[in-house]
This record gives C-alpha cells, structure tokens and sequence, in this order.
C-alpha cells in the first residue's frame, strides 16, 4: 500500500476553454476524498497530495468524485512521488529550455507506431520511451512540432503531458 505524498496529473483540463476545473474546486474535491496536505501547481491539473492507498485505486476515486461533483469525465493518473521523481532523473537530457522537453506519463504499457513517428518526426527532434514515460525533446519548440501533437495518438495509450518545467516545479514541491 502506497502511503506518502502522491501526484495526481489530470488530462486535458483548463486546455483552450475546455473542461474548466478551478484549482479551488479540484482541491475541495480531494479533500472531501479524505486526502491530506492537497496542493495544486499551474491550473493544469497538478495535484500533490497525502493519501494512503493503491495509485489505481486513488485515480479511480478522484476521477469518480470529479465526475460526481462537476460532470466532467476527465482521465487522472495517480503516481507516487518517488516515481515522479524517478521520471524526472530519467531524463536523458539537459535543454537549454526546459519548456522543450516534454515527459508524457502513460496509463499503460506503450505499444508505439514507430512507422508513423518516424515519418512525422523533424530531424532536431528525439524520443526516448522508458517504462512509464515517453520523454520527447523538440529544440525548435513544442508548439512547432508535429510529432508532439500526435504523439499521444501514436503511444498507442492514453498519456498526458507535461514540460521538464513542470515536472522540476512539482518534484521541489515534493521536497518541501
């Protein structure tokens, strides 16, 4: 059983207008879920937490209570702190902008279309998949690339992404 602070990654809340989720509503529902110290970071859908119980088990609640609370059907994917962290260390790089890295944490093993990445990939860009993580560095900018639109399409699982920014704020917040 999994007892410690834990990370919950929402996807594809607060993007463009859709699936609005205050902050202070996604906190109150954690809360309400018995989870401790509940802190979030950006309005992204980043969530540290004091819970016990198995990762599964904690995403299977929150994503319930979300749906009960506010109608939105969102995936959350629960990861215990030190596997963020181990993530983060597992890094293969050291960009000059950490916004050009971008980790994808999957919701199962990955089955990639290593075809169509390479067709889709640009020549400055590189994709590492190890375990639970997909890391893509795209130095002309994520925004431009047309392997980070898609890629979460071509894991051949569900994943949700955040920028070597986000993944360091979270793993200081961590240590604190």
């Amino acid at each position: 059983m999994t007892v410690g602070t834990s990370v919950a990654l929402l996807r594809g809340i607060n993007v463009g207008g859709a699936n609005r989720l205050p902050m202070k509503v996604l906190t109150s529902i954690a809360g309400s879920l018995g989870w401790q110290d509940v802190r979030t970071y950006l309005a992204s859908g980043n969530l540290l937490f004091r819970s016990q119980g198995q990762p599964k088990a904690l995403s299977e609640a929150l994503h319930a209570a979300i749906a009960q609370d506010t109608g939105l059907d969102v995936r959350v994917l629960v990861l215990p702190g030190q596997v963020l962290l181990e993530a983060l260390s597992g890094c293969p790089w050291t960009p000059e902008d950490d916004r050009h890295v971008h980790l994808f944490f999957l919701f199962a093993p990955a089955n990639p279309n290593t075809d169509r990445i390479a067709a889709i990939q640009a020549a400055d860009e590189e994709l590492v998949i190890a375990g639970e993580v997909a890391y893509l560095h795209a130095p002309s900018g994520i925004g431009r690339s047309k392997l980070a639109a898609q890629l979460p399409n071509l894991l051949g699982c569900d994943a949700t992404a955040r920028n070597l920014r986000t993944v360091r704020s979270l793993a200081e917040m961590l240590a604190e």
